[in-house]
């Protein structure tokens, strides 16, 4: 009988040191960055139905917008309750602790603490996260599926070391690693997107001397798992969509392929306007700007070294093109479920978590794996500056957060204090309350 006791403390002391480390320093970065929402129960416009009448296993809400896997871990994990106080963020950000330093991994870090310390902070406390935040019935599940994500990859990759059976095994559970990201929040696709076509170009400029379609056909048991997962989840949204269970809202109903062409282009219109005008409160323009800076200079650092490589001119050339089109495709990525969606999600930050901040986190990857002294300077103070925007930006949403969250409150107590003092009113009897204005 195998002693659990020892065998967890065996495993443990096999984690190599700058995992263990790095692991750390994300978890106790964003718990200290993030201990004002934490600590402060903050809820958003969608959370107070789940309060007043928990959520079910299956709920119908998210089972009519083809999310029928979204109360799986509340089921399972917090026995069916959502919106639980300071357990739940803790949780999350233990689990995107983790995913990132996976991330870490399968994008093929120099084994660094530095390097997958700072990848895992510049993904996790860029304010985006606070978009996905305000919706707290949604952020434990929305935000523990970067590991499932991660986890799917990563036993793609350890497929490729097993025999027959145990591949099957393992490209199984991966496939259903992606259906359960797929059936739970599916614009998740577009953090597959950007993480995939980012390992294929950090192959691409580690493995310089091996053609793309080499690089491609390597990764097959990941693109055969991510099609059976999509497959799966396709043929339940038919079947959701036949019992006329599924509605025809924005995110739960698809264009026309006529449209596809249009569509496409204004996706990737809105991809390239990310770089120069994210208009949104609480992202500064420098904060743009610096990242465009970094993607310029990963861009130009990666098309020199192709330039100095000792080959034909025309495979040079060949080589920045195919790196060029890698790396649009992989901005392009950030927004591509919106090729075929009803409606659109561009300037969205509660969506844009799982897009533009992996691309930026792609930047630092392609920045890390080039083995030049100035490159890793200039890339270390522009995340020492970045990091220093995103933190104080963290506070600021967190502190607005509260400051409105507390006026609304009061209001409401001003309201029930006026109908309850009011002579007629009868604390036996149901009144309802008319709402004017806008709910948002």
């Amino acid at each position: 009988m195998i002693d659990l006791v020892d065998y967890c403390r065996s495993t443990y002391e096999k984690i190599p040191k700058y995992i263990k480390r790095s692991f750390l320093i994300i978890f106790f970065s964003s718990l200290v960055v993030f201990s004002f929402s934490i600590i402060h129960y903050f809820l958003g416009r969608e959370d107070w139905l789940p309060l007043v009448d928990q959520t079910d296993l299956f709920n119908w809400w998210d089972m009519t917008l083809g999310r029928y896997f979204t109360r799986f871990l509340h089921f399972f994990i917090f026995d069916g309750y959502a919106c639980l106080p300071i357990i739940g963020k803790l949780f999350v950000l233990f689990m995107l602790s983790i995913a990132s330093i996976m991330l870490g991994v399968y994008w093929r870090l120099p084994k660094n603490t530095l390097y997958y310390s700072l990848l895992g902070i510049v993904i996790i406390l860029q304010p985006y996260i606070l978009g996905v935040f305000y919706f707290a019935v949604g952020t434990e599940m929305f935000l523990v599926l970067p590991f499932f994500l991660m986890l799917g990859l990563l036993l793609c990759e350890k497929a490729k070391d097993f025999r027959l059976w145990y591949k099957i095994l393992l490209l199984v559970c991966s496939a259903l690693c992606f259906w359960f990201i797929f059936g739970t929040y599916p614009v998740l696709i577009n953090t597959l997107v950007v993480i995939f076509i980012g390992r294929i170009l950090i192959d691409f400029i580690i493995e310089k001397d091996k053609k793309l379609l080499h690089l491609i056909s390597s990764h097959m048991y990941a693109i055969v798992a991510i099609a059976v997962g999509l497959l799966l989840h396709f043929a339940v949204i038919s079947w959701l969509r036949q019992k006329g269970i599924l509605r025809n809202e924005y995110n739960s109903s698809l264009i026309g392929m006529s449209e596809w062409p249009v569509r496409m282009w204004v996706v990737i219109k809105a991809a390239f306007r990310y770089l120069s005008c994210y208009r949104i409160s609480f992202f500064p323009d420098f904060f743009t700007w610096t990242w465009t800076f970094l993607l310029c200079f990963a861009g130009g650092s990666s098309v020199l070294d192709f330039i100095r490589e000792k080959c034909k001119y025309n495979k040079r050339v060949i080589n920045i093109i195919i790196f060029v089109l890698l790396f649009s495709c992989a901005l392009f990525g950030t927004l591509c479920t919106n090729v075929i969606s009803k409606g659109t999600t561009f300037f969205r930050i509660s969506t844009d978590f799982f897009g533009i901040a992996f691309f930026h986190a792609l930047i630092l990857a392609v920045l890390f794996n080039i083995n030049r002294v100035i490159i890793k300077n200039v890339t270390f103070l522009c995340c020492i500056v970045l990091l220093w925007i995103c933190t104080v930006q963290d506070f600021n949403i967190q502190k607005v957060w509260y400051f409105g969250f507390e006026a609304e409150k009061a209001q409401w107590f001003r309201i029930i204090d006026r109908i309850e003092t009011n002579p007629e009113f009868n604390a036996d009897k149901s009144y309802r309350l008319l709402i004017l204005g806008a709910t948002e």
